[in-house]
């Protein structure tokens, strides 16, 4: 970038020495609007622009705020390159936004500095389409940063300026060319209040989602400074990996830490979409510190690799440090987390910049924590209620309900007690606090659709289904695809009845979207067999399936795959698995097929983890062993054989290692060959075989 001097006599660490005196507006998210609002009006560009400049400077503000010891010293902040400081561009902005502060704080206005109109800066790029392809809110930055440019090409020489100005101008434009457009915390507390608002009543599905926030973050302080140590650390490049099983509140964990960050660092979760788009990082430099959080990190281990690879390979060139903060449920024993660490050589690269070589496991309440969050849940609901004494029996009801403390699953304890009593739920089991959840969304969805006629509920909910299963509709990137997919599901007759039919169930779900959360809820839902037809294993719902993989086949896999481990004793979510499968199967859409393969194989080794050996071996197995890729049918028949071997059927658990053994030396795998012997010399271990054990342990090693 090009770098000029600044024509003034006051140097950028003068301008922002002044401009700690109102640290409070970058410090404090109402002040920040403020000044968002005033720097808005006064330069004519959109609030979103304003509020992006601000961003820009918070870091240096704060750095000089550290370096005094008015704020707590982070050493990154220290660290901020003083070579930034040099651009006239930083140093106009600063200077805009002081004299800004200083007129509106002395309640009078004055213009703070001249802002080039979008067609004077469209004269200035070679390139007009790529000005384009910014959002309004980053040409309104443009339009900040090179402010007083005018001013300086009416008094120097019109060429070397207009040179100084277009390379300037071009570099600005490319490092905002690849927006990560991270959904911040203020963003998603936003919707979900607004969502809340809209519905004017408490204690529903959308009031148990994590971006609601209904209830105090209980018993996560360990977990909380983790993460302010991990975000705060002396490093350019760190990611760390939290899990969790359903309802433990990763998520939840995830939003309170980046709230506290929000105002100085780019922060937020990222879109999937964005993980498909690695190449683009290239255009990618950060503007301030970032925190990138990838939720459902399973669904997207190649990406999420590449992603990593980026990162670490160009760290170095990075004027900021990164953070990449991932979730999942599960990481031990499975295929994601095996191919990001342990894989291969570039797995072993990525291991070494681990905050923690272990994923950060996040686990139910403890007893006392319960009864806290219980009483939190109930305040948010304005529910008088008193809890019993401690060492009342209903505690012991809490837990179970609550799968030995699953915040979620409090809040919907929570819900139940407003609407009935806690004597009245004492003999309720999970399925019945879920159906009273799903009964009282069903009372404001009838409510809703009072106008619609039964055919019209019906499409309306299959909708809402297909939405679901997809993860949403996401219709601001895809709309064209995804309206002709639905269409072609007969969905709705023409597109205005459709665009009818996603607003309404963007209000039956509360989200933007259009898919139902939290998870637990929506499986539940979709387990069901309503009377619309929308759930359990119904010639619609297998409809649903088809359109929703259509949309998303790697959210509608996760999907399932997800409800078959939360419902592990229904074994729907395997038939949805199957009919899919099997469509793929004899259509010969190999793609889908390999993609269905892996969900299978996740779905397993999860199970596997919860001592689910038999619905493994009955149900989920058989089908896999039947495939023409031989490598994955060798895998599923080693796999039946590991499970007989753990239930003592050492003669069957013998036979299927033999048969994946041949598979494995026709196909020259030898990774799998190796530890197929292995497997083998266990077997005759246990029998007391030990000179034949040994054998085969010798074959394996050598391979």
């Amino acid at each position: 970038m090009t770098n000029t001097p600044a024509a003034s006599a006051q140097t950028f660490e003068d301008i922002i020495a002044e401009l700690t005196r109102f640290h409070e507006y970058f410090t404090d998210e109402n002040k920040s609007k403020e000044l968002a609002d005033w720097l808005s009006e006064a330069c004519g560009i959109e609030s979103k622009a304003a509020k992006l400049a601000i961003s820009k400077l918070a870091p240096f503000v704060l750095g000089a705020l550290a370096a005094t010891g008015q704020t707590v010293a982070k050493s990154w902040m220290l660290k901020l390159h003083d070579k930034l400081s040099e651009y006239s561009w930083y140093f106009n902005l600063a200077k805009g936004i002081l004299d800004i502060l200083n007129t509106k704080t002395d309640k009078t206005l004055g213009d703070a500095f001249e802002v080039p109109n979008k067609e004077n800066l469209g004269k200035l790029v070679s390139d007009y389409a790529r000005w384009e392809n910014l959002s309004s809110e980053q040409q309104g930055l443009v339009q900040l940063l090179l402010g007083q440019t005018q001013q300086a090409e009416a008094q120097e020489e019109s060429h070397r300026q207009h040179e100084n100005v277009l390379s300037k101008l071009n570099d600005i434009i490319d490092s905002l060319a690849f927006d990560l457009t991270l959904k911040t915390p203020e963003l998603l507390i936003s919707e979900a209040n607004k969502a809340l608002e809209q519905q004017q009543q408490k204690s529903s599905a959308a009031w148990l989602t994590y971006t609601s926030r209904q209830a105090d973050l209980i018993g996560r302080e360990h977990s909380i400074q983790l993460l302010n140590d991990f975000f705060d650390a002396d490093k350019t490049f760190s990611w760390l990996v939290i899990t969790g099983d359903g309802g433990t509140g990763k998520s939840r964990l995830a939003l309170d830490a980046l709230l506290s960050k929000q105002v100085y660092c780019d922060a937020g979760f990222l879109h999937s979409d964005k993980l498909d788009k690695s190449d683009d990082l290239n255009k990618w430099r950060p503007v301030r510190p970032t925190i990138i959080t990838i939720d459902y990190a399973a669904e997207y281990p190649k990406q999420i690799a590449n992603w990593i690879d980026h990162l670490i390979q160009h760290q170095d060139s990075y004027d900021f440090p990164v953070r990449l903060l991932i979730l999942e449920r599960v990481a031990k024993e499975q295929r994601w987390w095996d191919h990001l660490v342990s894989a291969s050589s570039s797995a072993t690269i990525r291991q070494s910049y681990l905050y923690t070589p272990e994923p950060h496991e996040l686990l139910p309440l403890k007893r006392s924590e319960q009864q806290q969050a219980l009483q939190s849940f109930l305040n948010s609901l304005d529910c008088d209620e008193t809890l019993p004494e401690q060492e009342s029996e209903f505690w012991d009801v809490l837990d179970t309900l609550s799968n030995n403390g699953r915040p979620l699953f409090i809040g919907m304890v929570a819900s139940a007690i407003e609407h009935h009593s806690i004597h009245h739920i004492r003999d309720w089991n999970q399925s019945k606090l879920l159906e009273h959840v799903l009964k009282r969304e069903e009372a404001r969805w009838e409510v809703l659709l009072s106008q619609y006629s039964v055919s019209e509920k019906t499409a309306i909910y299959q909708l809402l289904t297909i939405a679901t299963l997809a993860g949403g509709l996401d219709l601001e990137n895809d709309e064209d695809r995804i309206f002709d997919m639905l269409v072609r599901a007969n969905i709705a007759n023409n597109d205005s009845e459709l665009e009818r039919y996603i607003d309404i169930i963007k209000q039956l779900s509360s989200h933007q979207n259009g898919a139902l959360q939290p998870d637990i809820f929506a499986e539940y839902f979709l387990l069901q067999d309503s009377q619309y037809k929308t759930g359990g294993f119904t010639r619609s719902l297998k409809k649903s399936l088809d359109t929703a993989q259509e949309i998303s086949p790697q959210n509608t896999h996760a999907f399932i795959s997800r409800t078959a481990v939360d419902y592990i004793k229904d074994l729907t979510a395997f038939n949805w698995w199957q009919y899919l499968f099997t469509n793929a199967k004899d259509s010969g859409t190999s793609e889908l097929l390999e993609e269905l393969t892996a969900t299978a194989f996740n779905t397993i080794s999860q199970l596997s983890l919860l001592g689910e050996r038999h619905t493994i071996l009955d149900h989920w197995l058989p089908p896999l062993c039947t495939l023409d890729h031989l490598k994955s049918k060798a895998v599923a028949i080693n796999y039946q054989g590991l499970l007989n071997h753990h239930l003592g059927n050492y003669d069957l658990a013998l036979d299927l290692y033999k048969q994946s053994l041949d598979i494995r030396k026709q196909i020259d795998d030898k990774a799998g060959e190796g530890s197929t012997l292995n497997n083998i010399s266990q077997i005759y271990d246990a029998r007391g075989e030990y000179e034949t054990a040994l054998q085969y342990l010798l074959q394996s090693l050598d391979i």
